[in-house]
Protein backbone atom coordinates (compact mmCIF):
# COMPACT_ATOMS: atom_id res chain seq x y z
CA UNK A 1 0.00 0.00 0.00
CA UNK A 2 1.41 3.39 -0.97
CA UNK A 3 1.59 6.16 1.60
CA UNK A 4 -0.78 8.34 -0.41
CA UNK A 5 -3.45 5.61 -0.14
CA UNK A 6 -3.16 5.42 3.63
CA UNK A 7 -5.94 6.74 5.79
CA UNK A 8 -5.22 9.45 8.32
CA UNK A 9 -5.35 7.06 11.30
CA UNK A 10 -2.79 4.78 9.65
CA UNK A 11 -0.50 7.76 8.98
CA UNK A 12 -0.75 8.83 12.64
CA UNK A 13 0.13 5.29 13.74
CA UNK A 14 3.13 5.20 11.38
CA UNK A 15 4.35 8.62 12.55
CA UNK A 16 4.02 7.63 16.20
CA UNK A 17 5.98 4.43 15.56
CA UNK A 18 8.77 6.15 13.65
CA UNK A 19 9.03 8.86 16.30
CA UNK A 20 9.13 6.33 19.15
CA UNK A 21 11.96 4.51 17.34
CA UNK A 22 13.76 7.85 16.75
CA UNK A 23 13.51 7.36 13.00
CA UNK A 24 13.27 11.11 12.43
CA UNK A 25 15.26 13.01 9.85
CA UNK A 26 14.96 16.77 9.93
CA UNK A 27 15.73 18.62 6.72
CA UNK A 28 17.92 21.73 6.79
CA UNK A 29 14.78 23.82 6.19
CA UNK A 30 13.07 22.05 9.09
CA UNK A 31 16.07 22.64 11.40
CA UNK A 32 16.03 26.33 10.49
CA UNK A 33 12.31 26.61 11.26
CA UNK A 34 12.75 24.72 14.53
CA UNK A 35 15.51 27.12 15.57
CA UNK A 36 13.40 30.17 14.66
CA UNK A 37 10.47 28.84 16.67
CA UNK A 38 12.42 27.52 19.67
CA UNK A 39 11.41 23.91 18.98
CA UNK A 40 13.83 21.29 20.30
CA UNK A 41 14.27 17.79 18.90
CA UNK A 42 12.58 16.42 22.04
CA UNK A 43 9.64 18.82 21.54
CA UNK A 44 9.33 17.58 17.97
CA UNK A 45 9.60 13.92 18.93
CA UNK A 46 7.05 14.36 21.71
CA UNK A 47 4.63 16.10 19.33
CA UNK A 48 5.00 13.38 16.70
CA UNK A 49 4.58 10.58 19.25
CA UNK A 50 1.38 12.24 20.50
CA UNK A 51 -0.09 13.49 17.21
CA UNK A 52 -3.86 13.18 17.18
CA UNK A 53 -4.85 14.63 13.84
CA UNK A 54 -3.46 14.96 10.37
CA UNK A 55 -4.51 15.91 6.90
CA UNK A 56 -3.15 14.94 3.53
CA UNK A 57 -1.31 17.60 1.58
CA UNK A 58 0.28 17.52 -1.84
CA UNK A 59 3.14 15.35 -3.09
CA UNK A 60 2.82 12.78 -0.30
CA UNK A 61 3.10 15.32 2.49
CA UNK A 62 1.04 15.11 5.67
CA UNK A 63 0.27 17.94 8.08
CA UNK A 64 0.18 16.74 11.69
CA UNK A 65 -1.17 18.83 14.54
CA UNK A 66 -0.06 18.21 18.09
CA UNK A 67 1.49 19.92 21.13
CA UNK A 68 5.08 20.17 22.26
CA UNK A 69 6.29 19.13 25.73
CA UNK A 70 5.07 22.43 27.20
CA UNK A 71 1.60 22.04 25.73
CA UNK A 72 2.15 24.66 23.03
CA UNK A 73 0.65 23.86 19.61
CA UNK A 74 3.11 22.40 17.12
CA UNK A 75 2.36 21.56 13.51
CA UNK A 76 4.72 19.39 11.49
CA UNK A 77 4.64 18.66 7.79
CA UNK A 78 6.11 15.22 7.15
CA UNK A 79 6.80 12.76 4.39
CA UNK A 80 6.90 9.04 5.22
CA UNK A 81 9.71 7.36 3.34
CA UNK A 82 11.85 4.66 4.96
CA UNK A 83 11.49 6.62 8.19
CA UNK A 84 10.04 9.97 9.03
CA UNK A 85 11.26 13.03 7.17
CA UNK A 86 10.30 16.35 8.65
CA UNK A 87 9.70 19.03 6.06
CA UNK A 88 8.94 21.98 8.36
CA UNK A 89 7.33 22.96 11.67
CA UNK A 90 5.14 25.85 12.79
Amino acid sequence: MGVRRMGTQRVIEEVRGYAAARRIWVSSHGRQRMSERGVTYEDLRYALMNAESCEEGVNGRWKLCSNDMSGDPLTAVVVLQDGLILVTVY
